[in-house]
């Protein structure tokens, strides 16, 4: 989870596996995957840097490492055939 603060200094956690996008309308917005949106005082490079540093700290990236491994993998096999 990462700690973000809503406008009104509140914390919360967010899981950064469910946010979709973040827009800034001038204030950054998290919209998750199931269209929940949150307004935060964190800017987006800050978002994006929490949330990379959470990937890290769990091994995210080794997964999405690994995933393009193997569709590169499934790809040279198809290939072959």
């Amino acid at each position: 989870m990462i700690r973000v603060t809503q406008l009104d200094g509140t914390p919360i956690l967010v899981n950064p596996d469910l946010v979709q996008q973040v827009e800034v309308t001038p204030d950054t917005l998290l919209v998750l995957v199931n269209d929940t949106r949150l307004m935060v005082r964190e800017t987006p490079d800050d978002l994006v840097a929490r949330i990379i540093d959470y990937k890290r700290a769990t091994g995210g990236d080794a997964i999405a490492r690994q995933a393009a491994v193997d569709r590169t993998r499934a790809h040279f096999a198809e290939a072959r055939s």
